[in-house]
Parts: structure tokens; sequence; C-alpha cells
């Protein structure tokens, strides 16, 4: 559920995905070490981009706005899955009570997905299609796997 939320903030230089999308973690994610990840993969990728102090300044707060974000959906979704395996243990699951709570889930998602697609979009118009190439490229190989 929290895949498709974090491609859209593959503009931050993938290091949401390097984080969240690997092998499986039991426990909150770090928000500090995700932001130190992230910051490293985005500062690279403007790096090789030669973006300006300007752009960076752009591209830096949409990450500050999107990361916390991003970390308290995927603890959610831990909390979700804990209290469906809590549900599927008992004798008598409450389906209402499933289903409320794959709907919350999809609607949270459904909103960060929103709010990435918008911090994607001011990405894009932050940086001159030379410095998108890259990473354009670098989407399209990720879709393709």
């Amino acid at each position: 559920m929290f895949k498709p939320a974090l491609i859209a903030t593959l503009f931050l230089g993938s290091a949401l995905a390097a984080g969240c999308g690997g092998p499986r973690h039991h426990g909150p994610i770090d928000q500090a070490r995700m932001d130190r990840q992230v910051t490293e993969h985005l500062d690279d990728y403007l790096d090789d981009a030669k973006a300006s102090d300007a752009q960076r300044a752009r591209i830096a707060a949409v990450k500050k706005q999107l990361l916390p974000q991003g970390v308290a959906l995927a603890n959610a979704q831990q909390q979700v899955n804990r209290e469906i395996a809590q549900q599927l243990a008992s004798d008598r699951p409450d389906r209402a009570r499933l289903h409320a709570l794959v709907d919350q889930q999809v609607e949270a998602t459904r909103a960060f997905a929103h709010k990435s697609i918008d911090g994607l979009l001011e990405a894009h118009g932050t940086l001159t299609a030379e410095q998108r190439a890259p990473l354009t490229k670098k989407l399209q190989r990720f879709a393709s796997r």
C-alpha cells in the first residue's frame, strides 16, 4: 500500500524507496535516519544536475514537508498490520473493523500520494528539462521492473 506513494517521491533521489521499500523491518521507521538517507540521495542528484542554491532550497522544502508524512504513513501501516494479525488470531475476527482498517489506510495512502504528486510537480517545475533527464531515466527503469 505504501509503495505507490513512495514512487511518487522518487524525485527526492529514490531514497524513500531505498529506505522503506527494501526488506521489511519491525518497529517504527526512524525519521532522522530516513531524513539523512533522503538528503544524501537528494544532494547527490542535485549535485549531478548542477542545481542552483534556489532550486536546492525549493526541493528541500518539498522534502521537509513530505518526509514526516511518509514516515507517519509507513508507521501507521505497521500498526494496521499488527491489528490485522491480532484480529486474525482471534476466533471471531471483526469483519467490519478489518474493512475499516483497510479503508482508513487506503484513504491515508491516497492523500499522501496526491501530496507527493504535488511535490513532484513542484520539483519538476523547479528543474530544467536537462536537469530532469537523468531522473526521468531512473524513474523509467524503476517503473519497468
